[in-house]
């Protein structure tokens, strides 16, 4: 492979194609702050997810290039755990199509993670003190 001096000059560069990099990088990057917490990172990639097929903490902590263990430590030190973060984003998109759709409720449950209607809906009332089917209907 071919070494390039730190102060040389790529024989391609050019500034209009400088320009045009760094414009699609920082749009790419708007938003990113290195301030953000290991918790939002994670809470953002949960928030992609829109099958229910959230991904393990070993998985998770491999994405992060990081260790099972580095992961629950760093999380612990921001005053939380993968699992609420789970319980947090799964409580968060329930409410969210619950609110905002006419989904039937049997297939709510898959969406957010959950294998039956039975294990959903004894967690959101967990979250809120209310019923899916309350909740809805904004008897809570």
């Amino acid at each position: 492979y071919t070494v390039i001096a730190k102060d040389s000059p790529l024989l391609t560069s050019n500034a209009d194609n400088f320009n045009r990099l760094k414009s699609q990088l920082c749009s790419h990057f708007e938003g990113f702050s290195e301030q953000e917490s290991l918790a939002q990172k994670i809470r953002q990639r949960f928030k992609s997810i829109h099958d229910g097929n959230f991904i393990e903490l070993d998985q998770m902590a491999e994405s992060l290039h990081m260790s099972r263990r580095t992961l629950i430590r760093r999380l612990k030190n921001e005053n939380t755990t993968y699992k609420r973060l789970l319980d947090d984003v799964r409580q968060d998109i329930a409410m969210n199509i619950l609110k905002n759709t006419k989904k039937p409720l049997n297939h709510i449950h898959r969406l957010v993670g959950f294998s039956d209607y039975a294990s959903f809906s004894r967690a959101f009332k967990s979250w809120t003190s209310a019923t899916p089917t309350a909740f809805r209907e904004g008897n809570i």
